[in-house]
């Protein structure tokens, strides 16, 4: 059931592998916002802000599979938690060696890591991480709790019995930012200052100022030519740099979300400790050194 491995060259510890809910996915709560012996509803989206928890889905599937990593740091503190998406439930491929299934959760990251490449016609293993932030937790009673749902459950002698699973995990007070990650083609870094805007209709180039075209727009997926009153669907059509229309597939603007790779494979998701820095995190893979 629980396993702890050190890997050497990563400074992840596998505290529970292949965590597995046979019923839609795993949920994360804070202790205090959690009632161990109350009836499961988190099935429900829209509650996930007002019950403090966020849920782990597989998209499309009725079962969710992880493997859950956790990372400390050398004071002891649980900086980041880590889910490594089970791809297994529907191609072992990813994480095949000959007629050999890898079941080392290290091993199966490593695994994707070399598919994508292969897939991608890399030459070397050079695979990137894109992360976005899609949620928070706020922990005040250093617990965190997962919950893995199962179908079933009933009540009895007035008290509601469960039959999903639950990993109890210390950690930190404070907020654990969740990021959705992916793996995708290395991204070549821009500077906002080194786009321009090019506009269809009147052949403009201005410089792309994200501020404003997202205050004015309501963060609409368009651009508008003041000097033409015209309107342009899919701000990446007409974003440009050193007079060469940017490929989001290799490239991205720093501070901007863009991201229209069809070259992506979903990695799993992972929960950082939030500091003083306000930085988007910069994620490894975990056996980087």
């Amino acid at each position: 059931m629980t396993k702890v491995i050190n890997f050497k060259k990563s400074p992840y510890f596998v505290f529970k592998q292949n965590l597995y809910a046979s019923n839609a996915g795993i949920a994360l709560h804070s202790k205090e916002s959690f009632d161990l012996n109350g009836e499961s509803t988190w099935s429900d989206p829209s509650g996930f802000k007002e019950d403090g928890y966020v849920l782990f889905m597989s998209e499309g599937l009725g079962e969710t599979k992880c493997d859950l990593f956790l990372k400390y740091s050398p004071q002891g503190k649980l900086i980041e938690f880590r889910l490594l998406y089970g791809h297994d439930s529907f191609s072992r491929s990813f994480y095949s060696n000959g007629d050999v299934t890898v079941t080392d959760s290290f091993e199966k990251e490593n695994y994707l890591i070399q598919y994508c490449a292969t897939d991608w016609g890399l030459e070397d293993n050079n695979v990137g991480i894109y992360s976005r932030n899609i949620d928070s937790v706020e922990v005040k009673n250093k617990e965190l709790i997962f919950e893995m749902q199962h179908f079933g459950g009933e009540e009895i002698d007035g008290k509601w019995v469960s039959p999903n699973e639950y990993l109890h995990i210390n950690c930190e007070n404070g907020f654990y930012d969740i990021h959705e990650l992916d793996l995708v083609l290395p991204k070549n870094i821009l500077s906002i200052k080194d786009v321009q805007v090019h506009f269809p209709c009147c052949d403009k180039k201005t410089d792309f100022d994200l501020k404003i075209y997202e205050s004015r727009l309501g963060k609409l997926d368009c651009l508008l030519c003041e000097d033409c009153n015209r309107s342009h669907m899919g701000i990446d059509n007409y974003l440009w740099t050193y007079d060469q229309k940017i490929d989001f597939n290799v490239t991205q603007i720093l501070g901007h979300n863009i991201d229209k790779s069809d070259t992506k494979m979903f990695y799993g998701w992972a929960g950082c400790l939030r500091n003083d820095v306000k930085e988007k995190p910069k994620f490894k893979f975990m056996f980087e050194d």
